[in-house]
């Protein structure tokens, strides 16, 4: 009898088993108590693996299996008594990951007593700054013609008179204040273990509200002379590339500390230009570009106005790109998101071709990796290029699909933006009021967005005489 033999091709990339390697610790251990302490027995969960628990020394290791290198996989991380404070980084774990992987954890109560402060430190500070900022404008001291410069060239834009002065500053403490909760929850699961001596020195000024304060031990001068002679070691050979990147490194936190310091004091410009800096010096290490990293890159981009910085951000997202296809694993979860880096870059620096054929790439990428986030935003950005371009029919069918795909404040205020074009205000302000709904729970809508649409807003719900909607966004 001859028995039938079938042969069954299996994908090595399937095939092969992947390890993840991590550690777990206690936020800020050493920070308070001079000795990193490990969390034993946490359970350790994904999707692919068999689930596993850490040792006395806070270690674990899992196996996955059936799943490809760079695919990104959600870890469960979870103690009887501790709760996960690097949420984000474990919503996405790569799949291959070289380094090993540090999950932070600290006490709940603890956690929500530190965002409570960090709010209340926040709030506080932005009131006082609002205040000074008040009476150095109503001062008698200064000529109104001094004051009014001095707020035109902080906002870029004609101030006309005082009242106009009042309702700006008005407006930027509001959506500094909208942004505080974000604000006291970075500040909240910061881990200080391993940082330098002028982040802690920063941190604890911030903690008592010094915000000021904040920014002069963080000054410029200070951040670059540390890098620069980091740099320069590094480029002399006087210690291990290593040890000089991870100096670097620590310097770069300065510089993000700062900018959290900016944002909180309303000041977008400052915070820019402080995110502009870290991306060059994350242009200078020799390790390439991680998770966050490329979220520094991403709001250096978000808070970009103008052709600002074009050069240098250009340059950032073509190293994290080069980065991503040496080390594929990386590839899939970045790929689309550097290349709506690339095109709202290109779409400020007025070459509006340009960024749409790179949106058009990072739809491509994006529906190749089945990613419906990416195709929304991707969809909303090629409205946007296309109906600057007058291509009106196709941006308008760009809109709708990103909208069909998942529901976004930017394709929103797109259609808000046609319709009113075309005269239909009722249906324009259904699209508006969608938009700072969605806008109102995303902290990185634009602040010059979200003012922008509460003036537009009052402007439609006024003449179409609908009450609910002044009243909903509290523009009676």
């Amino acid at each position: 009898m001859i028995i039938p033999v079938t042969w069954v091709m299996v994908d090595p990339a399937f095939s092969q088993s992947i390890p993840l390697t991590g550690t777990v610790a206690i936020q800020n251990s050493q920070y308070e108590t001079g000795k990193r302490q490990y969390v034993k027995g946490a359970s350790i969960r994904a999707s692919f693996a068999k689930a596993t628990t850490t040792d006395k020394q806070g270690q674990f290791a899992l196996e996955f299996n059936g799943v490809k290198f760079g695919t990104p996989v959600r870890l469960s991380v979870s103690h009887a008594s501790l709760t996960v404070v690097n949420v984000r980084e474990m919503d996405q774990v790569i799949v291959g990951r070289k380094d090993p992987l540090v999950v932070v954890m600290a006490d709940p109560d603890k956690l929500a007593e530190a965002q409570m402060k960090f709010y209340n430190i926040a709030t506080t500070s932005i009131g006082k700054s609002f205040k000074v900022r008040m009476d150095s404008l109503r001062s008698e001291q200064r000529s109104l013609k001094e004051r009014l410069a001095a707020l035109e060239a902080e906002f870029g834009a004609k101030v006309a008179d005082m009242n106009e002065a009042i309702e700006l500053l008005t407006k930027q403490r509001d959506q500094a204040l909208s942004r505080a909760q974000e604000l006291a929850n970075e500040f909240a699961t910061v881990d200080l273990d391993g940082a330098s001596e002028l982040y802690i020195q920063a941190y604890k000024l911030f903690e008592r509200g010094e915000i000021d304060s904040v920014l002069i031990v963080l000054n410029e001068e200070r951040l670059q002379e540390e890098y620069q002679k980091a740099a320069r070691e590094k480029a002399k050979g006087k210690r291990m590339v290593a040890e000089a990147d991870t100096v670097i490194s620590v310097t770069a936190g300065s510089y993000k500390l700062r900018a959290d310091a900016l944002l909180a004091s309303g000041d977008h410009a400052g915070a820019f230009d402080q995110l502009l800096q870290l991306t060059r010096v994350h242009l200078r290490q020799a390790k390439g570009w991680d998770e966050e990293k490329l979220d520094a890159l991403d709001r250096a981009v978000w808070l970009q106005r103008d052709s600002t910085g074009s050069h240098d951000l250009l340059l950032a997202v073509d190293s994290a790109s080069i980065s991503v296809q040496l080390h594929p694993p990386t590839d899939r979860a970045w790929s689309a998101r550097l290349l709506g880096d690339r095109g709202l870059v290109l779409e400020r620096t007025g070459d509006e071709r340009k960024a749409r054929d790179t949106f058009q790439a990072m739809l491509d990428t994006a529906r190749v990796d089945h990613d419906t986030l990416q195709q929304a935003t991707a969809h909303a950005h090629l409205a946007r290029v296309l109906l600057q371009l007058r291509d009106r029919v196709i941006g308008r069918a760009h809109a709708d699909s990103s909208l069909a795909l998942k529901p976004n404040a930017e394709a929103h205020w797109i259609k808000y933006k046609e319709y009113a074009r075309r005269n239909k205000r009722s249906r324009a302000v259904e699209h508006l009021a969608s938009s700072l709904r969605l806008q109102a729970n995303d902290p990185r809508t634009l602040p010059w967005r979200r003012t922008e649409a509460l003036e537009a807003m009052r402007t439609l719900a006024t003449r179409l005489e609908r009450e609910d909607l002044l009243q909903e966004f509290d523009l009676r």
